[in-house]
């Protein structure tokens, strides 16, 4: 429920709001990757590096391996960059 509303509330440009959203979901289930994952992206879209990297680098513990983590080590090489 957390996820899915701060996911339509980044899409709709309420990056603050999405983040309280995220923040909450990674608070309330802890080892779920997928908060970070959004928490990454919307850090990202706020020009706030350090933080997306901090939370892309949390995802990639969570989920170190597939396709999103593929993708995520490819955002995280462009970021470092």
């Amino acid at each position: 429920m957390f996820s899915q509303q701060g996911l339509h509330l980044s899409s709709n440009q309420g990056l603050d709001d999405a983040l309280k959203y995220f923040q909450l979901a990674s608070l309330i289930k802890p080892d779920w990757p997928d908060p970070y994952l959004k928490l990454g992206y919307v850090y990202l879209n706020k020009a706030d590096n350090a933080n997306a990297i901090a939370k892309f680098e949390k995802f990639l513990t969570l989920e170190p391996d597939g396709e999103r983590a593929a993708m995520v080590k490819n955002i995280l090489g462009a970021i470092r960059k």
